[in-house]
Parts: structure tokens; sequence; C-alpha cells
């Protein structure tokens, strides 16, 4: 997002010139996109932790006991 922003602030050169309302177009897209997300993933999140009772601790693999002491 930012990074399209100063793109569309930059002085005129032909590339920014000919891809200016192209990129401007792609932030605003993807600045939607991003905000319509949020409460998707926090739905989500609350489904498979709270609803489903998945556990919020870390899933590391267990190493086997005989593995350790070598």
């Amino acid at each position: 997002m930012l990074a399209g922003a100063r793109i569309v602030e930059m002085a005129d050169a032909p590339m920014v010139a000919a891809t200016r309302e192209l990129i401007a177009s792609l932030a605003v897209v993807f600045w939607a996109f991003a905000t319509w997300l949020f409460p998707v993933l926090i739905a989500a999140g609350w489904w498979r932790h709270l609803r489903r009772g998945v556990p919020l601790r870390d899933s590391a693999p267990q190493r086997h006991q005989e593995s350790c002491r070598r």
C-alpha cells in the first residue's frame, strides 16, 4: 500500500506516467481486500479455537527419547 502511494506521488517519468493509474487502482483493490479479510480471519479464529476447542499453544513435533540420548 505504501509503495503504491509513493509510486503515484513520484515525479513524472515516462514509465511512471504510463503506469500511475494502474498502480493506484491496484493499491485500492489490495487495500479493500485486506480490509475485508480482517473480519473473516477473526471469525475463522473464533470458530477454530473457541467453537472447535483447538488450543492456542505451539504444536512443534516432539523428539523421540532415543534420539535425544545420543
